[in-house]
């Protein structure tokens, strides 16, 4: 039985999404048979997302996959799905990330053994503590953090005015005055 895990991040240094799934693929899947689309290195036995639905392939937006055979001289994958093989040509390898670092929202709906949320204080300004994060841990939450980022993320109390013409359009609908 495949233990399952998530690695959450934000978008900065050392913590990019990129950066995590670059270090995590190396060490935790050193198989050769590799295929290169941009600066992404795809290995046999990679864990993957796809990032678009794919109506074709019956995939979609946040489906976990599994690279299964690597076809090195036209650049081709085959990934399985829930059981099901799917291919992807070269073309397609925009669809599919790695995933064994992602955002914390792409992971909504799903539990995980341990999660890792990492928080740092170059981006101070947008923390706030992803309480999803803590829900979906069923076993561990592992946060790495600096103290600073979160006092900063625990103080901040300020919202933000969503300009959105909801409480207008509600009052029409149910006659409000």
């Amino acid at each position: 039985m495949e233990v399952k895990h998530r690695l959450v991040y934000m978008h900065c240094c050392e913590i990019s999404v990129f950066n995590l799934n670059s270090v995590l693929q190396e060490t935790l899947n050193p198989n050769e048979g590799l295929v290169k689309y941009g600066e992404t290195i795809f290995k046999l036995k990679d864990k993957v997302m796809q990032i678009k639905n794919n109506y074709d392939k019956n995939v979609f937006n946040g489906d976990i996959e599994r690279i299964i055979s690597i076809e090195t001289e036209d650049k081709t994958l085959i990934l399985s799905c829930d059981g099901v093989e799917v291919e992807y040509a070269a073309t397609e390898l925009d669809e599919v990330i790695l995933a064994y670092a992602t955002k914390v929202y792409k992971s909504r709906g799903s539990e995980y053994k341990i999660m890792i949320e990492p928080y740092t204080k170059q981006y101070y300004i947008i923390h706030i503590l992803y309480t999803y994060g803590m829900i979906c841990a069923k076993k561990k939450l592992v946060m790495v953090e600096s103290k600073k980022a979160i006092g900063i993320a625990v103080s901040n109390d300020k919202t933000q005015k969503k300009n959105t013409l909801l409480a207008s359009r509600l009052r029409k609908v149910i006659n409000i005055i």
